[in-house]
């Protein structure tokens, strides 16, 4: 498990619901949150909570696996990797969960996807493929 914080902006959860599970990447000042995802319903859907155990939100709602998310360096964004197309790609939405935009498109899988703070740029990611 990596908690990572950094400077986000707040912003308004799709989705609530109560429970448990395993935080990967944490977020904001004025709101903090964490990022992760859970698998409690049969499959891994990216959720986000408040540190202090708070305000829990579904962000995916999908028979696919969504997983492994990572805040942008300004918070504003959170990317994961979904195998919703088949295999694993690269998707990125808002930190809200709106916005949904699919990145990838590899036969292989792309995996674990982040930004590099000292030098971020939204459309530049650290990505492994298989």
């Amino acid at each position: 498990m990596a908690i990572v914080v950094l400077t986000v902006v707040s912003g308004a959860c799709q989705k609530k619901d109560s429970g448990e599970g395993q935080p990967t990447v944490a977020d904001t000042k004025a709101a903090p949150r964490i990022a992760y995802f859970s698998e409690e319903d049969g499959n891994a859907d990216i959720f986000t909570i408040r540190l202090d155990g708070t305000d829990r939100c579904r962000l995916t709602s999908h028979p696919g696996e969504d997983s492994y998310p990572s805040y942008s360096p300004d918070g504003k964004l959170l990317v994961f990797e979904s195998d919703r197309s088949g295999n694993f790609e690269i998707y990125r939405m808002h930190a809200d969960g709106s916005e949904l935009v699919r990145l990838t498109d590899h036969e292989g899988d792309a995996l674990a996807p982040s930004w590099n703070p000292a030098d971020y740029s939204e459309n530049e990611l650290r990505v492994k493929s298989q």
